[in-house]
């Protein structure tokens, strides 16, 4: 084995510009495979992850404001609660607004909160303190915002004990920040940062006084199961209904299936584009084996040479298929290196890590599609007549 491939780099190495130039082609083929994969898996990932964190991995009730001006109530919430396999329900209040700091305008999303908010939208507190059922019941003017933000406007993540100056609904209020959170996490914040570059949470009391507006826009609902079947989702709407006296003006959306529909499409999406890629492989294989085929036509004597001393049409078919699958193998090796560099650099303009996937799925579907295509000028190799070989020219 060790000979065999120690003449493989012989006959690798006679012919080096051709070689790296087959090499090149593959490492690039295998490189989009392993990119598209990589960064296809991680952007699924982050999508899935920032929806659960900003608390779309459960049910929304609402009312349609075309058809009624009522709006959801503490009541509502906790009758929502009373449900069998309810494990919370918190109301929000949805509006957006403008922060002002130092002179820095940014738009904002705002978030309403009540005091179960924190369990319902899963935040993750790096500094500070959660908004309290004090502050709910006092409508203190206080926030929680999150680290991007917090580094835009004042160049570090903790600035608990600051004050944002918050306008909505025109009117222009300050609130003292109690804590920094990193909600929606780095990733869905780098991406979407151009557009909404603040995501500010609020007591819903002191959101109220503001706008003017009663009650919640929606009732956050979480399950103790991530599927939870419609009879379930019926429920919610049956609760309401029977609470507030009206029939027909509300609607409940099953976010967890939504997330995971917009999941299954990024997997399509993903997977299609990958195909699409890996028809380089393909095109790859197909000029390793162009470019095997040269090389019997160049080795034709040295061919009838080594049948004359003993060697037999396995060994001849053998080294040729040895050599083809050692330049997808040097191609592969090449392209996932230079994969896990542009993933490496990925993950740091996005702020989030990327693993490398799919790069030992297309080192073999390389090395195999090599070797496949490589067994047809190895098998016309081996069957080359001896004495015809020795009289090609050299």
């Amino acid at each position: 084995m060790s000979d065999l491939l120690k003449l493989c780099l012989i006959n690798i190495t006679r012919k080096g510009p051709r070689s790296l130039l087959t090499v090149l082609s593959i490492a690039i083929g295998v490189c989009s495979v392993v990119l598209i994969s990589s960064l296809g898996s991680a952007g699924s990932g982050m999508i899935d992850g920032e929806l659960t964190q900003l608390g779309l991995d459960g049910a929304v009730v609402t009312a349609d404001s075309k058809l009624t001006d009522y709006r959801l109530t503490g009541a509502d919430r906790d009758a929502l609660k009373q449900l069998a396999g309810v494990t919370n329900a918190s109301g929000l209040i949805l509006e957006t607004g403008r922060v002002r700091v130092h002179g820095l305008i940014s738009d904002a999303l705002v978030w309403g909160m009540d005091q179960n908010a924190a369990a319902v939208m899963n935040l993750r507190l790096l500094y500070g303190r959660q908004i309290g059922r004090q502050d709910v019941a006092s409508g203190a003017r206080v926030c929680m915002v999150d680290a991007r933000s917090a580094e835009q406007y004042y160049h570090r993540r903790n600035i608990v004990g600051k004050t944002l100056s918050f306008d909505c609904s025109g009117v222009r209020q300050s609130f003292r920040v109690v804590g920094v959170v990193e909600a929606g996490g780095s990733g869905f914040q780098n991406l979407v940062g151009e557009y909404i570059p603040t995501f500010l949470y609020l007591p819903d009391s002191a959101l109220r006084q503001i706008t003017g507006k009663p009650g919640f826009s929606q009732i956050s609902v979480k399950f103790d199961t991530e599927q939870p079947d419609s009879r379930r989702l019926r429920q919610l709407i049956d609760v309401v209904e029977l609470h507030t006296g009206f029939s027909g003006v509300f609607a409940v959306q099953d976010l967890s299936a939504q997330n995971r529909r917009l999941s299954g499409a990024l997997s399509v999406v993903r997977l299609t584009l990958t195909a699409i890629a890996g028809i380089s492989l393909v095109v790859a294989a197909l000029g390793t084996a162009t470019i095997m085929s040269a090389a019997v036509k160049e080795r034709t004597r040295e061919i009838g040479i080594k049948k004359a001393i003993g060697a037999s049409n396995g060994r001849i078919m053998a080294e040729f298929v040895a050599e083809s699958a050692l330049l997808s193998g040097l191609g592969a090796a090449g392209g996932c290196c230079i994969a896990a560099v542009a993933v490496k650099a990925a993950g740091m303009m996005l702020g989030t890590p990327i693993s490398l996937n799919g790069a030992l799925s297309a080192t073999a579907v390389c090395i195999g599609l090599g070797t496949l295509f490589g067994m047809v000028p190895a098998r016309q190799a081996a069957r080359l007549n001896p004495i015809d070989s020795l009289r090609a020219e050299a």
